[in-house]
């Protein structure tokens, strides 16, 4: 009896008597997405004043909610985005390209220099 207590307690002690695997991603609520990107969005003319419209039209192709960094020159913006786990940047960059016609969305790309900086 004494055996089967030191076997149990050595299970516990090093975690094998747990039958679920833990996901820290999944407590912190973060499972499924990818860590955040920066975009630089390129406009044919000046960026678009009406800033709402143009978040909503990112917001509908990264499924996320946007967040605005700054100006990058006087026809680009950047801001940040957290794409699903499934959508690769491909396809949200083709959904903006297509969604922003009306605002002059010229080019999308993925901040480099951000990567660096990490």
């Amino acid at each position: 009896m004494l055996k089967l207590a030191l076997v149990l307690a050595g299970c516990l002690l090093t975690g094998c008597a747990h039958s679920t695997n833990h996901d820290p991603s999944i407590a912190e609520g973060t499972a499924g997405k990818q860590l955040p990107v920066r975009v630089i969005i390129y406009f044919s003319q000046a960026s678009p004043a009406d800033g709402k419209q143009l978040a909503a039209v990112i917001s509908e192709a990264c499924h996320c909610s946007p967040i605005f960094i700054r100006p990058y020159s006087s026809n680009a913006l950047i801001y940040e985005i957290g794409l699903p786990q499934n959508h690769p940047f491909a396809l949200f960059e083709k959904a903006l390209l297509a969604g922003g016609v009306s605002l002059g969305v010229q080019a999308i790309e993925q901040d480099i220099l951000m990567q660096h900086q990490q």
